[in-house]
């Protein structure tokens, strides 16, 4: 009767583990080398490093007056076809398997430039219901960020080099995956 209690026990502990949620917003996700700080509303959720400094999605003159309505004129230097093999990389065959063919998933990555084009700040979004991203840990965000951030480089116009950091926004749709 005790081992089976014993077990029950367990069981129920390890499906409360199982179930719960890394990242809720107002709140930190610490991982071993990082921290997110997570925002979020009834359907996404919103994580982006604690040592950001410049992750709202308003962009400003060097002078400092705002961009409003600013749509940056560059272009990318990859391809999405890398940014799909980066993303794949960082997950598991059996996640890679679950993901295939959904097709209301996606992984919204906003990428936060300097004025040479390179990726300085990433923040990650996607969906609260997410059967990968919702568990996956800090650390490993974070190793998919420093990925991003060397691959992640723009052809910045003069226009866009007025701005202090241009923002721009990419993702990989889980029916990218082949």
């Amino acid at each position: 009767m005790k081992k089976i209690l014993f077990l029950l026990m367990g069981i129920g502990c390890a499906l409360c583990v199982q179930a719960q949620t890394i990242y809720k917003p107002g709140e930190i996700a610490k991982g071993d080398s990082v921290a997110y700080y997570c925002t979020g509303d009834e359907y996404y959720l919103r994580i982006s490093n604690v040592d950001n400094v410049d992750s709202s999605s308003v962009m400003y003159y060097k002078d400092g007056r705002m961009a409003e309505h600013y749509e940056p004129e560059g272009y990318p230097l990859f391809k999405h076809k890398d940014l799909v093999k980066v993303f794949c990389e960082e997950l598991t065959p059996e996640e890679l398997n679950r993901v295939k063919g959904m097709y209301v998933y996606h992984l919204r990555i906003m990428v936060v430039c300097d004025s040479d084009g390179n990726a300085k700040e990433i923040v990650f979004t996607f969906v609260k219901d997410d059967p990968v991203l919702a568990k996956f840990t800090p650390d490993r965000f974070y190793r998919l960020e420093q990925k991003l951030k060397k691959l992640l480089k723009a052809h910045l116009s003069q226009e866009d080099k007025a701005i202090k950091n241009i923002k721009y926004i990419t993702s990989v749709g889980y029916a990218d995956i082949k």
